[in-house]
């Protein structure tokens, strides 16, 4: 447990340094947590069988946020290696969305 603790208090003050501008997310960071944001929530949507328009429409948001999310996943991964508050935020993601 006294491992967690310096963690926990580095955590704490970079999501502190975050909230005040401090610590800035590149942009390249940013545009993708945006797309990939969007695309979780319509991987996460489940539309009535009845209703195909909207069963299209989650389709189509779903192919057009989700494409290469995997790959740009990895390499903003392998971009940021040293930046743990961004490796930290890249984190969050799942690894392995798109069928193969």
């Amino acid at each position: 447990m006294s491992t967690r603790i310096p963690f926990l208090v580095i955590l704490a003050i970079a999501n502190m340094a975050f909230a005040s501008g401090e610590v800035s997310i590149p942009k390249d960071v940013e545009r993708f947590i945006k797309k990939r944001e969007g695309c979780d929530h319509f991987r996460g949507e489940v539309a009535d069988t009845n209703d195909k328009k909207r069963q299209k429409d989650i389709q189509s948001n779903i192919k057009k946020l989700c494409a290469g999310t995997d790959r740009q996943l990895n390499t903003l991964l392998k971009k940021y290696k040293g930046k743990a508050f961004i490796i930290e935020r890249l984190s969050e993601f799942e690894p392995d969305i798109e069928a193969p």
